[in-house]
């Protein structure tokens, strides 16, 4: 193919379209789904590996092999998933909703930042975040410390001897308040389950964040019962076994740049994510299956409006970045579930219809995978 295509799937009220070599987004009859159909301008559609339709009980019927080879229906017994999950304003509705104008001030107070003149959403916008946010996703620095050095930048030696232990003490409540209160929304929580369980999937948190967040999703995906890893320590732990947390801070790239993936890809080496599971990740040539990628993220669309980060011609950027690097950097077919509900007098209401509709469609990605038997040792 070339050039981009739009068609009807057997599905009622399934639509896909092909924006990138390899890649779909994906929507379905509700107003919701239907308007998270991307545009995207000077990208052209090759083979795309993938059918619409599920063959003999398969969904990914088209998936091919390295060589451009189809691979048969006997041997897609071996092919996995993997499933990346943005954070903020996907699996953590709360961490968006904490930058609301009202509860932005109300927490402001709280912490004591209002106390040091922090007490205006557009002065903590304006003066702190925006201004500090590249640095702060891509590197160990941290958002306590950035709070801290900006809000103190301009006071003397002497207002720093008196006065920092007390803003670093509400920098410090304020950034553990921010983390605590991003928890993954329940309505994520079965389908979360569900894939952490299944045998042939991998599940990967993927986000753009400051360095604290990486141990804090850890935290809340352990209070759901299950293990996760930060990218850099997935040596020590069968991705089978554990989310995969990759975090902008610790890689130093944002999701929008090609090494962020390819260090998702290439973790852990001959040992990692490559070798010990074939297909979900890009296996290298020749020998190697490829198998599907989805991604769930908002591409910052759900941030709050004064947040640079979630700015719409940002968003469109990233949506079009992201799924160009995605299909260059996987081999197996891609497909995209943008994370942007409806807006309107229920924002929750469509929030949860939509999980519901994504949840409904990975988990028939998840029927389609063959479990292999208990004596089976190929992964």
């Amino acid at each position: 193919l070339t050039g981009g295509f739009q068609r009807r799937t057997d599905r009622p009220g399934v639509t896909i379209r092909a924006v990138s070599p390899g890649v779909v987004f994906r929507a379905s009859r509700s107003e919701d789904f239907r308007r998270t159909v991307m545009e995207v301008e000077g990208l052209r559609c090759h083979e795309m590996g993938i059918c619409s339709r599920r063959r003999q009980g398969r969904a990914w019927g088209g998936i091919r092999k390295c060589d451009g080879t189809k691979v048969a229906d006997t041997e897609t017994d071996k092919v996995g998933l993997t499933v990346v999950f943005d954070y903020s304003g996907t699996l953590s509705l709360d961490a968006v909703a904490f930058a609301r104008s009202d509860i932005l001030v109300e927490e402001l107070r709280r912490s004591g930042l209002a106390e040091f003149s922090i007490a205006a959403p557009e002065t903590f916008w304006d003066r702190l975040v925006n201004p500090t946010w590249e640095e702060g996703s891509r590197g160990p620095i941290g958002y306590r410390h950035l709070l801290t050095r900006e809000i103190s930048a301009a006071w003397s030696a002497e207002k720093k001897i008196t006065a920092l232990p007390a803003l670093d003490r509400a920098a410090s409540a304020f950034v553990a308040r921010y983390l605590q209160c991003s928890r993954i929304d329940p309505s994520w929580h079965p389908l979360l389950r569900a894939l952490y369980d299944h045998p042939r999937v991998v599940v990967v948190v993927a986000t753009d964040h400051y360095a604290e967040a990486t141990a804090a999703i850890v935290g809340h995906l352990r209070i759901l019962g299950m293990e996760a890893v930060p990218l850099g320590a997935s040596d020590a732990v069968d991705p089978r076994q554990a989310i995969i947390v990759a975090n902008s801070a610790d890689i130093g790239f944002h999701k929008d740049e090609e090494e962020f993936w390819r260090r998702i890809r290439e973790s852990g080496g001959g040992a990692g994510l490559r070798e010990r599971i074939r297909g979900p990740l890009s296996l290298p040539c020749p020998g190697g299956m490829p198998g599907p990628v989805v991604l769930v993220d908002d591409f910052g669309g759900n941030e709050a409006s004064d947040d640079q980060y979630g700015r719409r011609d940002k968003v469109a950027a990233r949506q079009r970045r992201t799924a160009a690097l995605l299909a260059k950097v996987f081999t197996g077919p891609v497909e995209i579930y943008p994370f942007l509900p409806s807006g309107g007098a229920a924002p929750e209401e469509g929030a949860r219809r939509l999980i519901d509709e994504i949840a409904a469609r990975i988990a028939d990605r998840m029927a389609a995978l063959t479990t292999p038997p208990a004596n089976d040792q190929s992964l």
